[in-house]
């Protein structure tokens, strides 16, 4: 029977000790929390590592390859290489080769789930491989790593500026030592009102890894899809909480795979070889089809859980009087050239959000309901004047804007109803 250590950074409340079988394979797994001790790590792979056939680490932070070069944390470097016997693996190969398959696989079921559409990372330099594959689709990128490293509400648009940003940036963190991170607070309010920031909010998708689950304070996701390496109970809720609406995981556990999570991944498959070398590529893909390990979506229905349904509803001016109602223009009302110049040139502006409807509730189901409140710019003189196609695309644009923010139905308002 083969035998596997996993040391977590992570809780000693959720240490373990059991056997399993694994295609064929008795495999016993030992778990141990060392809760941000480094010092107790060190002393528990010296103290094991001749009774285990593999040492699994989690929960440290990855190697990076930027601009050619390898920067790896030095305490993750030493405790890679304690062990002269008994090979030690902290999941770095799950996640170079498992992770950007299981994406492509995911775009390949999903072909809409990036397409022309905006990814947020919450910390992208974790992910960078995943960044740079999704490169390759349609997409808009909004990486949030400055406000995570150094609290900076700044935005990153692509790999080249993460990359530069990294470069800069790895010489301090390499001379921090490793320790559990403080909150990540994205859900403080000036965030929402930074130029610079607000892009990062009104993503589409964004993506994630368990770990991060434990220390960052989301912000709410309502319609949105998050993408993430695996769940566990305790994250599952975390994102409900969110109010996110699709969660797709990129491994699950199943009747051949009783585990998840890169590291304990890849100590069962290093445990599954005859000898000690390193997994190749060919013996990561061999393991997942034999053990059918696949990404899979988690729809979450909001009424199910008690959330607040949503729907978009469009407005728009009655006359040009609604467009010059402000004090200050309000006297220009009196001109007919004032009023007819207003109409013509606010409806070459694109539709809007409007405002937010809130406080709705059944008094027969206790259900609530917010209602996100859109508007074109155009008076019903000037829709019945304007070519119909530039209309429907602007409401067409309003109502996948509404799907995007979580919005089940959509009602149109006035003409908005009768042009068509």
């Amino acid at each position: 029977m083969k035998e596997l250590l996993n040391l977590s950074m992570g809780a000693a409340a959720d240490n373990f000790d059991e056997t399993v079988e694994v295609l064929g394979q008795k495999i016993r797994v030992k778990r141990l929390g060392v809760e941000f001790n480094h010092s107790l790590l060190r002393q528990l792979i010296k103290r094991h590592e001749r009774e285990f056939d593999v040492i699994s680490l989690t929960g440290l932070p990855s190697p990076i390859k930027v601009k050619g070069k390898i920067y790896e944390h030095p305490q993750v470097k030493e405790l890679m290489s304690m062990s002269e016997k008994t090979p030690i693996v902290d999941g770095r190969n799950i996640r170079d080769i498992y992770m950007p398959w299981a994406l492509n696989f995911l775009i390949s079921k999903n072909p809409e789930l990036f397409n022309h559409k905006k990814i947020g990372f919450f910390l992208a330099s974790s992910q960078l491989q995943l960044l740079q594959e999704l490169e390759r689709q349609e997409c808009e990128f909004c990486l949030a790593d400055p406000y995570f490293f150094n609290k900076l509400p700044l935005l990153l648009k692509n790999s080249k500026q993460l990359e530069n940003f990294l470069s800069l940036n790895f010489p301090f963190l390499n001379q921090r030592r490793i320790r559990k991170f403080a909150n990540r607070d994205y859900t403080k309010k000036f965030l929402r009102h930074i130029p610079s920031f607000k892009d990062f909010f009104s993503c589409d998708v964004f993506l994630l890894n368990n770990a991060q689950l434990e220390y960052l304070q989301l912000p709410d996701l309502t319609g949105k899809s998050v993408i993430i390496d695996y769940l566990n109970s305790r994250t599952l809720e975390i994102l409900k909480k969110t109010n996110a609406a699709n969660i797709y995981t990129c491994s699950v556990k199943n009747e051949k795979m009783p585990f998840y999570g890169h590291s304990l991944m890849e100590g069962i498959f290093q445990a599954l070889k005859d000898e000690g070398s390193p997994l190749t590529e060919g013996e990561v893909f061999e393991f997942i089809e034999k053990l059918e390990i696949r990404p899979k979506q988690v729809v979450i229905s909001s009424n199910s859980m008690g959330q607040a349904s949503r729907f978009g509803f469009v407005v728009h001016p009655l006359g040009a009087h609604d467009l010059l109602k402000h004090p200050m223009i309000r006297p220009l009302r009196r001109f007919e050239s004032v009023k007819d110049f207003s109409e013509k040139a606010v409806s070459a502006l694109p539709g809007f959000h409007y405002g937010k409807i809130s406080g709705i509730k059944s008094a027969a189901s206790g259900v609530e309901a917010v209602g996100e409140i859109y508007a074109i710019s155009e008076t019903p003189k000037m829709m019945m004047s304007s070519e119909k196609e530039k209309i429907y695309s602007k409401l067409v644009c309003l109502t996948k804007r509404a799907r995007n923010e979580g919005c089940q139905l959509f009602g149109l308002g006035a003409y908005t109803k009768i042009v068509g």
